[in-house]
């Protein structure tokens, strides 16, 4: 049967190729589909890396990469991606000095009003090791900030066309 989940595409970000080339490798392997969700930009560090693991640019260069990437896939799929990361990389990198975006936050053992003051959200990831039935393993579990009502109003302005 359909179970009606609504699905997009995320982007680990990686530090180690220009973030233009990241964005072109993106938009050859997610097509553009009408009703799915806008891009996601991940964005944290990733000390288990093989080929980039230390690789830690400044605040300012970070945002840069950043800005470039969004900007190119953003053109391409006629939606703001939505910028998912973690305390510590939105600490490190002032990820607050993005506006106009939405934000998917992880914080599994506080809420994001006291990981993340003054940030407004669209999406929490508040677990990594969530059960779902069909799924073996543990599952991240995400909450919408909002009512079903919200959800949809959402949908209808952000989802792909």
């Amino acid at each position: 049967g359909h179970a009606a989940v609504k699905r997009g595409a995320y982007h680990f970000y990686y530090f180690c190729t220009p973030p233009e080339d990241q964005a072109r490798w993106f938009i050859r392997n997610v097509p553009k589909t009408g009703g799915m969700l806008p891009p996601v930009l991940d964005m944290e560090w990733n000390p288990f890396s093989p080929t980039c693991a230390h690789v830690r640019p400044p605040a300012a260069d970070v945002r840069d990469q950043m800005r470039r990437w969004l900007r190119v896939v953003e053109a391409h799929y006629g939606q703001r991606p939505i910028i998912y990361t973690t305390p510590k990389f939105y600490r490190e990198n002032n990820l607050s000095r993005f506006r106009g975006y939405d934000f998917w936050l992880r914080t599994t053992a506080k809420t994001p009003a006291e990981t993340y003051p003054g940030q407004t959200w669209r999406f929490w990831q508040y677990s990594a090791t969530g059960i779902v039935p069909g799924i073996d393993g543990d599952v991240d579990l995400n909450a919408f900030s909002g009512s079903r009502a919200d959800w949809q109003n959402w949908l209808a302005t952000r989802a792909l066309r």
